[in-house]
């Protein structure tokens, strides 16, 4: 993939902006922010989780709007997500997509045990549609080495 050079600095910002939205909405459990973030149609989320080089679990959840804000909601009964930090970003055009990476440092807090688990060797790629001028994610891959 090439980086995006038909974006100016204002939708680069724009982007940014919506992906520092999503993360935060999950820090502090935000509904709002969450529902107002996410595409109205659909919302994938796959989790990748790789040991020694090779994928020991991967999991795909499609939703609806309403389904994601209801997972989310049973997320937060179980965990505190204390940090979601980005490094390394980069914004590529996919088709008529666009495409945010970036390496990610995620900070999660158990609740039933208080334990706390860091996945410093993170990435995350999300997928952006613009709709009626606005950036929606479509798209959330988390992949995490352990």
């Amino acid at each position: 993939m090439e980086e995006t050079q038909c974006l100016n600095l204002t939708e680069k910002h724009k982007i940014k902006e919506r992906v520092r939205d999503f993360f935060d909405s999950w820090v502090f459990a935000d509904y709002k922010e969450l529902e107002r973030t996410i595409a109205p149609d659909r919302f994938m989320e796959i989790e990748i989780i790789i040991k020694d080089n090779d994928i020991i679990s991967e999991k795909v959840n499609e939703f609806s709007k309403e389904e994601f804000i209801d997972y989310c909601r049973d997320l937060f009964t179980r965990r505190d997500y204390l940090k979601f930090q980005t490094n390394n970003e980069e914004i590529f055009k996919k088709g008529e997509k666009y495409i945010f990476t970036a390496d990610i440092l995620i900070e999660v807090r158990e609740k039933e045990s208080g334990q706390v688990n860091s996945y410093g060797n993170a990435k995350a790629t999300l997928e952006l549609d613009k709709l009626n001028g606005n950036w929606y994610i479509s798209e959330f891959e988390n992949m995490i080495t352990i």
